[in-house]
């Protein structure tokens, strides 16, 4: 189907620019926000300068990456 291959498409080059790889050793989790349906709100620290963030985080196996 035409659809299935874009989507593959996408997901082949967004793996390429994003990675949780470091994530936990670049921010600190402070608290959750919020949840909804798909996904978790978090304020997280960035520990080189300490700013605060607010993170969405999909579950793994809701997502297509994973």
């Amino acid at each position: 189907m035409k659809g299935e291959g874009l989507i593959s498409m996408w997901a082949k080059n967004l793996n390429k620019h994003l990675s949780q790889y470091g994530f936990h050793n670049l921010y600190k989790g402070i608290k959750r926000l919020g949840k909804g349906g798909s996904a978790t709100v978090y304020e997280v620290l960035r520990v080189t300068d300490q700013q605060h963030f607010a993170v969405k985080a999909f579950p793994k196996d809701k997502t297509v990456f994973s």
